[in-house]
């Protein structure tokens, strides 16, 4: 695939957004979009977003979206850290649970910059991406700047890896690293059991390089859970859920992207047993403008979270019950959020992870750091105005 030499003069901007897409292309000027090139289809793309290229799946349609228009939902974060006086430069380090990955979740390296972790953890919400992050020790300065000064030892990374643990959560040895930091893969290899796994240079890439790269070309693993539903499933491939074939949608319902209700199939009289199993195994997370969402299926009520959430250690500790309500609550065995207000993630613009890692069910599961509001409180851990 080669990039056309135009009359017309072409925004350098405009040209990179091009290429990126390219690089991200099924297939080389086959023309099936109906258009000349692939070149024509990533600009056509570009100016109106109404180009379709009939070797993408729906999904894929909407992960290069993000790729293209990141900057629209980044800016109002980075507007909030610009205005906010309570964020810390750097956050945590170790391992970081997005969303509710499996053994084949990708793990991906990563600063304790709060800018660069909150702009990761929205990108892999946007792009329902589920994974681990491995958080490194880069007093505060972002991934890319001490991979580019050179900064960042090889020992580091291995030494992260160990304490993390993260061998214990996934079955494979690799860790996603920007490419432009390949040229420590040889060194890090000769002393760690782990592989560098080549990849965006850019973050608005990761989900489509993720769905391409990593589910649709490096990992072709099929767990047992997904072939059981398999044998049990019509396979009629009929399209109806969005999905080209059954698989698709299966995969999707094992990572709570999906309603069994997508599948008209499903909903006939002789699929009802397997509906209300599906629908048991695979419930819906419930999400809350927090970031968090709890996953009923894991979840048994044990309120292991209400006891050691600081919002509601407030509430429990306090002679004023009337005026403080709780975060957390039990009801019907399951932990629901009633007050999302006065969790310290929308409070405080704190990336607190408190009853996250402290279940013992790993029910509950973060998505970006909230920007809804500004901090309107002071309390002993956030520097006082």
């Amino acid at each position: 695939m080669t990039v056309k030499n135009l009359d017309n003069f072409i925004d350098p901007f405009l040209e990179v957004k091009i290429q990126k897409v390219l690089r991200y292309l099924p297939c080389s000027d086959c023309g099936d979009c109906g258009l000349v090139d692939c070149f024509a289809f990533a600009k056509a793309l570009i100016d109106d977003h109404s180009s379709i290229c009939p070797h993408y799946s729906p999904l894929e349609h909407e992960l290069i979206f993000i790729l293209l228009n990141y900057e629209e939902f980044l800016y109002p974060l980075v507007r909030r850290f610009m205005k906010s006086k309570h964020v810390s430069p750097s956050v945590m380090v170790g391992r970081i649970k997005v969303g509710f990955p499996t053994h084949n979740a990708p793990i991906i390296l990563t600063s304790n910059s709060m800018y660069e972790q909150s702009i990761l953890n929205l990108i892999l919400d946007k792009g329902h991406i589920s994974c681990y992050l491995l958080a490194l020790e880069t007093h505060g300065k972002s991934l890319g700047e001490v991979l580019l000064k050179q900064q960042l030892s090889i020992y580091s990374i291995d030494n992260a890896l160990s304490h993390a643990h993260l061998a214990e959560f996934v079955d494979h040895k690799y860790i996603i690293i920007p490419r432009f930091g390949l040229y420590l893969k040889k060194a890090f290899e000769k002393i760690s059991a782990w592989k560098f796994f080549p990849g965006p240079t850019h973050i608005s890439e990761l989900p489509i390089f993720l769905e391409r790269n990593w589910y649709g070309q490096f990992l072709r693993l099929k767990s047992a859970e997904l072939e059981r539903v398999l044998r049990l499933m019509p396979e009629l491939n009929c399209g109806a859920c969005g999905f080209t074939t059954c698989r698709d949608f299966i995969l999707d319902l094992q990572q709570h992207k999906k309603s069994v209700d997508a599948c008209s199939v499903l909903l006939s009289p002789p699929y009802q047993y397997l509906r209300a199993w599906l629908q048991n195994r695979f419930q819906p997370i419930q999400k809350y403008e927090t970031g968090i969402s709890i996953d009923s299926h894991h979840c048994n009520g044990c309120g292991i979270c209400s006891k050691v959430c600081p919002a509601n250690a407030a509430f429990l500790g306090s002679s004023r019950l009337h005026e403080i309500r709780p975060l957390f609550t039990i009801v019907n065995g399951t932990a629901q959020i009633i007050n999302y207000q006065e969790c310290w993630r929308h409070k405080y613009l704190i990336p607190c992870q408190v009853c996250q890692n402290n279940c013992p069910y790993g029910a509950i599961s973060f998505g970006a750091v909230p920007i809804y509001c500004e901090p309107t409180h002071s309390v002993s851990r956030i520097p006082q105005e």
